[in-house]
């Protein structure tokens, strides 16, 4: 995927488990960091920058916290933010003061906004940015795309969670993330099929896209949440 608005940086474990932290600029010309994650692969920052200074730390839920110190140590102007859901357990995670979505919401440039789906019990929240052949959402734990089965310890909890290779809803998200899965659901589908994405870029695994995307996504909710 190229934009130049965006710029997605991606970490892989020894054992092919994947983070991904993205960088989108916004209307001052720093940057929004969605699911910041410590120990990026060397040329990570430089690519960050190119997008603009990160200004804004955005925890995309509750459990997306590990890499807020470490980029708060290399950018001190930071301010962290999240959504209200997430925020409880998120407070109890670390030495950072959490700020409302609006503050995100009040920087975001003209073409981006922030999505809060419903029914979640970790708080998730999406960036969406308009682009020519539809919208591109950044995703946290709502999908999966890793290229290949991992292997050790981490492959078997992916095995017996569904999330193996490929384009996945996990078992993770669907019975510990959702507190109400059937409203979510059909928020979901009721997205998809009004305006279905151009590309999904997820914190963990390849960002996915194509003209199928939408029906794609739209069969994987069906198949695994309804």
């Amino acid at each position: 995927m190229t934009d130049t608005r965006l710029s997605v940086v991606e970490k892989r474990t020894p054992k092919g488990w994947m983070f991904s932290s993205t960088a989108l600029r916004l209307r001052d010309g720093t940057s929004v960091v969605y699911s910041p994650t410590r120990l990026l692969p060397p040329g990570a920052h430089e690519a960050i920058l190119a997008v603009g200074r990160p200004s804004i730390l955005l925890a995309c839920n509750h459990y997306h916290h590990m890499g807020l110190s470490e980029f708060r140590e290399r950018y001190p102007e930071c301010v962290c933010v999240c959504s209200d859901t997430a925020r409880p357990r998120l407070a109890k995670q670390g030495p950072h003061r959490f700020e409302p979505l609006s503050r995100l919401a009040d920087a975001l440039p003209e073409e981006a906004r922030l999505l809060e789906p419903p029914g979640t019990r970790n708080g998730e929240v999406w960036l969406e940015v308009d682009a020519a052949d539809g919208p591109v959402w950044i995703v946290g734990d709502a999908f999966f795309n890793v290229p290949r089965h991992p292997s050790g310890a981490i492959g078997l909890f992916c095995r017996l969670t569904g999330t193996t290779a490929g384009l996945r809803i996990g078992l993770t998200w669907k019975y510990m993330a959702l507190r109400d899965r059937a409203r979510y659901a059909a928020w979901l589908l009721e997205r998809l099929h009004a305006a279905p994405p151009s590309a999904v870029v997820m914190s963990h695994g390849q960002a996915a896209g194509g003209p199928d995307l939408g029906a794609r996504l739209i069969a994987l909710v069906e198949r695994r949440l309804l």
